[in-house]
């Protein structure tokens, strides 16, 4: 089973699938992970987030951030 930076860097790539399902659902999976606040429009700033943060990342994750879809986005990132 992948970690969860690895979990992190296979889901970034996502916030520019064409369909905006896709980039919503990844920004809002993203955010419970990260305890960031940027948006589905903000890949530029998760990916600076992101190349400052990733080698000492420690995941955010509760069940409450996730709120009632919690098994469906937790299924998209591929956990």
């Amino acid at each position: 089973s992948a970690n969860w930076e690895t979990r992190v860097e296979l889901a970034l790539p996502f916030l520019k699938d064409p369909q905006s399902l896709v980039r919503r659902r990844t920004a809002a999976t993203l955010r419970a992970l990260t305890g960031q606040h940027f948006t589905d429009n903000q890949v530029d700033e998760w990916g600076k987030w992101w190349n400052v943060n990733k080698t000492n990342f420690v995941v955010k994750y509760t069940q409450k951030n996730f709120g009632h879809n919690a098994g469906e986005q937790m299924i998209f990132v591929g956990i």
